[in-house]
Parts: structure tokens; C-alpha cells; sequence
């Protein structure tokens, strides 16, 4: 097994529980019409249209539970905003209260603000930058809980770091602002098979965000364990932990050119000069 392939095991729970998020992250869980028959059908149709100001009129006039969730997908009408880009409403259901950190889906293992992260486009700041402004909890866990098993998501800023934009270029700045907001850079969510903490460091190797991972080392001088990756099977008597360096000096990260048949010459020049900053770093800064 090949340390891309180890590395990816190890973040097995997140990726398969993200991937239980994305049924409800899709049509029909996000259509306006789930709220037909409820006491917020109305505003519903408001939100859909994006009109502020009917918005206003239908929230100055009732009393009504802005943060309703319809009844089989359990989101609200500010999730909705999010996903079906609604701008002026979600700005409206902000201004009346709507709650960013509600716990959402039948396994109430999503909120707002995790939706605006996950559906970020070209890493466009908005929502994010705009639920932030609204108390959006930057350092929330959203644990859920069935009848077989506990599970474990993440915390906002490990999932922002697995995102990109049409390019595939890091959204480095979505993750400076979610630090200047407080995010946690030592958020880390335990593995009980390899005993190790995984985080920030363990994620931007995984999903190679060198950029973010320098920004981490470097710049935010963030503390380094002297094990950040487990690699092999889940016996822990055949498992490997590796260091920083070690991994970066893995035949996984040398980054050689290649041409493509379809894509052409791929440069990979700037992933082996961010590489290598980093393990400059961390030898002249004696964190090997």
C-alpha cells in the first residue's frame, strides 16, 4: 500500500460520513417546496424568489420560527439560501435571526455554516464571510450519534482545507479567514486505530493543500507533533507513524512532471518549491 492510498484510509470516518451529509446536501433536500404546508410556506416562496422585501414584510408582520426545519429533511429556509445561491434573503434571514450554528439532517450532523463551507464555489467567501459576521461557531464539532455507532465529522476549518477552485488552486484565503476569526488551528479529531490526533497537518497532506500546509508550518508556526500520519493497516502492530518530514520526503510527494495525453504538460514546479520551503523550514527550525 502506497502512502497516498494509507493516508486516504486514514480519514475513512470523515470522507464516509461527508458522504452521508451529501444525500441531503442534494435536490430534492433542498427544494422550497419541502415547506409547503407549514407555517413558513410564505416566506419560503419569498426566499425562493430572493426578495427582500417581502421578506421584511412577512417578518415584521408574523411571528414566525425563522429557524423551522421541514419536516423530512429537517433544514431551514437559511440552508436553503445557501445552497440555491439566494443572496438577498440570506442576508434578510441573517438581519431576523436566523441561527448559523443550527444543527441540521435526521443525524443532526450539519449546520449552516458547515453547508456554506462545503458548498463553496471557486472558494468565494460570501456565505462564509457573511455567517462569520453572525456568530457562526468556527470552532463546532458536529458529532452524530445512530442506534450502531458514534461518528465523528470534523470541524469547520478541516473542512475547508479540502477545498478548491475551478483550477484546483487551495482556498488559502478562506482559511486565513476562518484563523482571523478564531479557528482552532490545533483542531485535531482522534484515531483510535493509530492513536494520533488528526488535523490541519494530517488533512493538507492527505488532500495535498501544500500552500495551507505552509501557511500552517511557517507562518502560524503551528505545533507539530513528532508523529502527524499513520500508514498501514489498522493492526497497530504493523501501522507506521510518520513525521512531517518524513512524509514530505516520500516518493508520494516528489512532484515530477508528467505530460498528459489529454491535458498536456502538467508543471508541477510550484507544488516541489512549496515542498521544499517547508522542509527547509522545519530543518533550519529543528522540527525534523
Amino acid at each position: 500500500m502506497n502512502l497516498f492510498q494509507s493516508m486516504k484510509k486514514n480519514i475513512l470516518l470523515l470522507l464516509f460520513i461527508f458522504s452521508i451529509n451529501s444525500y441531503a446536501l442534494e435536490l430534492p433536500g433542498f427544494r422550497f417546496s419541502n415547506f409547503q404546508n407549514t407555517d413558513v410556506w410564505e416566506l419560503a416562496k419569498a426566499v425562493r424568489d430572493d426578495d427582500e422585501k417581502r421578506i421584511k414584510e412577512l417578518i415584521k408582520k408574523s411571528n414566525l420560527k425563522i429557524d423551522l426545519k421541514d419536516s423530512k429533511y429537517q433544514q431551514t429556509l437559511l440552508t436553503l439560501s445557501i445552497v440555491n445561491d439566494k443572496r438577498k434573503a440570506f442576508l434578510e434571514l441573517l438581519k431576523a435571526g436566523a441561527n448559523p450554528n443550527e444543527l441540521l439532517g435526521e443525524l443532526r450532523n450539519s449546520t449552516p455554516f458547515f453547508t456554506a463551507i462545503e458548498y463553496q464555489e471557486d472558494c468565494e467567501q460570501f456565505f462564509v464571510e457573511n455567517l462569520l459576521k453572525y456568530k457562526a461557531n468556527v470552532n463546532q464539532q458536529i458529532m452524530s450519534t445512530d442506534e450502531y455507532t458514534t461518528m465523528y465529522e470534523a470541524f469547520p476549518l478541516l473542512v475547508a482545507l479540502t477545498n478548491s477552485d475551478a483550477n484546483g488552486n487551495e482556498c488559502l484565503e478562506t482559511i486565513k479567514l476562518l484563523v482571523n476569526n478564531g479557528a482552532n488551528i490545533n483542531c485535531c479529531v482522534h484515531s483510535p486505530s493509530s492513536g494520533l490526533c488528526d488535523g490541519v497537518v494530517s488533512s493538507c497532506l492527505i488532500h495535498t493543500r501544500l500552500k495551507i500546509l505552509a501557511y500552517f508550518v511557517i507562518e502560524k508556526n503551528i505545533a507539530l507533533p513528532k508523529k502527524v500520519l499513520a500508514i498501514g493497516e489498522v493492526d497497530p502492530e504493523t501501522m507506521q507513524l510518520y513525521s512531517l518530514t518524513e512524509a514530505l520526503n516520500s516518493e508520494d510527494f516528489l512532484y515530477e512532471d508528467f505530460t498528459h495525453e489529454q491535458l498536456g504538460f502538467i508543471d508541477k514546479s510550484e507544488l516541489r518549491k512549496t515542498k521544499n520551503e517547508i522542509l527547509n523550514y522545519l530543518k533550519k527550525s529543528g522540527k525534523e
